[in-house]
This record gives structure tokens, C-alpha cells and sequence, in this order.
């Protein structure tokens, strides 16, 4: 369960599903700073893992699992329609999330920084989308689910 962890261990580890029932992943398995966290068919490969790493007050980090590198909105930009990637772990504000809960058993993931959500853009469930950050407005498209 990510409530109340504190470090990281196989229970932290998560595919992280949308609502068109893709997963994040990391493009062929990337270990490169800046590549892109997409949706794609879930398919249980390591890139599609990330470990929600709590940092304290409410907020986590998300490490991609095959890479160790963290989610990311680069440069710590605040305006919505922002491509996410994967960057090295640094501490900085954006590269932390806090986790809502919603009905449904689905979770809302809003950036520290800008406040605002982890989006597929127009709800779309095409393969290869990269996820953007984007104006919490309680649509579908910002509804993710953590399978362990």
C-alpha cells in the first residue's frame, strides 16, 4: 500500500494503469535521463514498474524500477500541457507527488510543484502517449490505478 510507507520494497511497487487500461512505461526500457513516461499495453516487463518512494508529508517520489531514475516535470515547469519523463533523483519539488485518493479504488497524482495532474492527454488510449502535467479538473484521464 503506498499510505504509510517509508521505504521501498516489493509492496511499493506498482504498475501504474490509466484509464483506457494502459500502463506507464518507459520506452523500450530507457535508462536515459529525459525519455519519456508513456502509456503503452500493459504487459508486465520491468519498464512498467515504479516504486512510489515516501519522502515524508504526504508525498512520494516515483522511481522508475528498471532505471532508478524519477518521474519528472522538467525544469520544473508549471504550466499544463507539460511532456513528464524520467530524470535522475535529485530532491527537487518536482519530482514529488502526492497521492489521492478518489472513488473507485482509482488515485489522483498532482504534482508537488504546480499543483497540478499527471494527465493522459484527452483521454486518449493510444499506445505511446507520453503523459503530461495538466489543470486538476476530476476527469478520466487523470484517474490512474496502482496494481502491485
Amino acid at each position: 500500500m503506498v499510505s504509510g510507507a517509508t521505504t521501498a520494497s516489493a509492496a511499493d511497487i506498482f504498475q501504474v494503469v490509466t484509464g483506457s487500461d494502459k500502463c506507464w512505461d518507459v520506452p523500450n526500457g530507457s535508462k536515459a535521463n529525459n525519455a519519456p513516461i508513456n502509456q503503452f499495453q500493459c504487459d508486465g516487463s520491468a519498464e512498467q514498474k515504479f516504486v512510489f518512494r515516501d519522502i515524508g508529508g504526504g508525498f512520494f517520489n516515483i522511481v522508475a524500477a528498471h532505471s532508478g531514475l524519477c518521474v519528472d516535470v522538467p525544469n520544473g515547469q508549471t504550466g499544463n500541457n507539460i511532456p513528464v519523463n524520467q530524470f535522475q533523483c535529485d530532491g527537487s519539488p518536482e519530482q514529488q507527488f502526492e497521492v489521492v485518493y478518489g472513488g473507485g479504488g482509482f488515485v489522483n497524482i498532482i504534482a508537488r510543484h504546480s499543483g497540478k495532474c499527471l494527465d493522459v492527454p484527452n483521454g486518449s488510449a493510444a499506445d505511446n502517449l507520453q503523459l503530461i502535467q495538466f489543470a486538476c479538473d476530476g476527469s478520466a484521464a487523470q484517474q490512474f490505478y496502482l496494481n502491485e
